[in-house]
């Protein structure tokens, strides 16, 4: 609206203090959320996708093997079965690159425990061909060929099967030259559900999620909204879903087929395709473990073969509550008196009093 002279000069005053005052709010607004933006951390995770290409299987290459109790048969898929399996052990993409590599190009950032880890691929190769397939004298597998770039540039890869227990199929992997990215694919249906990877807090069926399997801190929130925005904005420590204290390479799937990793190098597992599954290892080779099992407990004792299992727990922390205490011997005494005169069974007090010892003002 036009000021004229017919407007009260108060009213006049009035118009353009409100309009002082929008102008201030925009102003406001536009710091506050570039105050926000500079504020708040990177991603905990931020990595490249899998490179992909086509599969090419030289008609010499193409057969079926028999190692051990598992059968491969290697035609336009990688597909690997056994007779305690009801599904393929291990399937590969019709057609498709089951592996791939790259250079990485990564950065880290340390958070107060929280490793922030990002990757970029300087350089990919993607279309795979099979040269060649032989068996040794151990009765391993052994599938070799090349990997193209986009420019037409050619990495040797190696695939080594062989049976390292019963129901168990070891995999090692490697590329050569440039590349110190590995990815390693197989198939699974659209509904099937994979569980796993250490102690993970997105969801039970971790399917739609990359997971970094890096040991740090787990952060405050990891991902929860609204408490992970303010917590990143006071302290940059709500960490994300895929941040955890505890990872491992072993998962199982409702199928009851487990792909594992079995080394200790920085390593991802892609989960948001639809019809797979994709390891990433930040390395030239690589070690994996296919379980052939009917039931997904069946395919864990499978891979425990090589992971151990952690013995049971004892008869007494499962005869009371283990009680979390802090505050002082004091403190402790009084909330353990109070468990008591109510009646509650006691296994254990576990006394953990730096937990709050340090004051935060969040």
């Amino acid at each position: 609206m036009i000021d004229d002279d017919r407007t009260p000069p108060r009213r006049r005053t009035a118009r353009r203090i409100g309009w002082s005052v929008v102008a201030l709010l925009v102003v406001a607004a536009v710091i506050g959320g570039i105050f926000v933006a500079v504020s708040l951390p990177r991603a905990s995770t931020d990595l490249a996708d899998a490179p992909a290409g086509s599969l090419r299987v030289d008609t010499e290459a193409r057969g079926e093997w028999q190692i051990g109790g598992f059968s491969v048969l290697l035609g336009s898929r990688l597909r690997v079965t056994h007779p305690a399996a009801e599904k393929p052990v291990w399937e590969s993409p019709s057609r498709e690159a089951f592996l791939t590599a790259g250079v990485g190009d990564p950065w880290f950032i340390d958070d107060l425990g929280i490793l922030r880890v990002s990757d970029r691929l300087a350089q990919t190769w993607g279309d795979q061909r099979i040269r060649s397939a032989s068996v040794d004298a151990d009765g391993a597998l052994t599938l070799d060929g090349t990997l193209t770039d986009a420019e037409g540039d050619d990495v040797r890869w190696q695939l080594r099967f062989a049976q390292g227990a019963e129901g168990r199929l070891d995999v090692a992997a490697a590329v050569s030259g440039a590349a110190d990215r590995l990815y390693l694919a197989a198939a699974l249906e659209a509904d099937e559900g994979v569980h796993g990877f250490g102690a993970q807090s997105a969801a039970w069926d971790l399917r739609g999620q990359r997971l970094a399997l890096v040991p740090r801190e787990q952060g405050i929130g990891r991902g929860a909204q609204p408490l992970s925005f303010l917590v990143d904005l006071q302290a940059s420590a709500a960490g994300g879903h895929d941040t955890t204290y505890l990872v491992s390479g072993v998962n199982v799937t409702d199928q009851a087929r487990s792909f594992a990793y079995r080394g200790d190098a920085i390593a991802s597992v892609d989960l948001r395709p639809v019809d797979r599954m994709i390891w990433e290892v930040w390395a030239a080779e690589a070690e994996f473990s296919f379980a052939a099992a009917s039931e997904p407990v069946n395919a864990l004792a499978v891979q425990a073969t090589w992971t151990g299992a952690a013995p049971a727990p004892p008869i007494w922390a499962s005869r009371g509550l283990i009680a979390g205490l802090q505050g002082g011997t004091r403190e402790v005494r009084e909330k353990l008196a109070a468990l008591q005169e109510a009646g509650t069974p006691i296994a254990a007090v576990w006394l953990q009093d730096w937990v709050g010892g340090r004051s935060t003002d969040f």
